[in-house]
């Protein structure tokens, strides 16, 4: 298959226009240097498969990634919810699971779909625990986001400036 990088929008003006963002490396490097980042877009304009890429770029770099599906989070404890994403992806070998919880948090990824599918009860609790544990966070939300969802994850995340949003745009706009 071919993987075409859409056409991403900071939130983040130069000038009078938002800042564009065409490239998957610069892309990369504006993630990994913001820390929190919310991906908005449309239904289908391709958020799963930018998530999927950017965990399959992280993994290669030497980070340890883990990509959470929001089944995965429903009505489970946070500490279950990291370990089963973890066992998703990499296996349920109990002495590696325990190098992933050694590592520093800097090394570590957490990739969330479809965020705004979290009930709130449910993503507040696992907010908080998990903005202790991973250096990056990127979730991905419908562009009809609640503005409330924004204002909840960066009070939640304990820094005003925390998350930076980016949206895709249609590929032919």
């Amino acid at each position: 298959y071919y993987f075409v990088f859409p056409r991403i929008q900071s939130d983040e003006r130069i000038g009078t226009s938002h800042r564009e963002i065409d490239n998957e490396q610069a892309f990369i490097e504006e993630v990994l240097s913001k820390k929190r980042v919310l991906i908005t877009g449309p239904y289908n304009s391709g958020k799963t498969i930018l998530l999927k890429k950017l965990f399959s770029h992280l993994s290669g770099e030497g980070y340890m990634v883990l990509l959470c599906d929001i089944e995965i989070i429903r009505g489970k404890n946070p500490e279950r919810i990291i370990r089963n994403c973890f066992e998703e992806i990499y296996g349920s070998c109990p002495s590696d699971f325990t190098r992933f919880e050694q590592l520093p948090k800097s090394q570590k990824v957490l990739i969330i779909d479809d965020v705004d599918q979290i009930q709130q009860k449910s993503f507040d609790k696992f907010m908080s625990y998990i903005d202790e544990l991973f250096g990056t966070i990127i979730f991905s939300s419908v562009q009809t986001l609640d503005m409330s969802l924004v204002d909840r994850m960066k009070a939640l995340l304990k820094a005003v400036d925390s998350v930076s949003r980016y949206e895709i745009l249609p590929l032919f706009a």
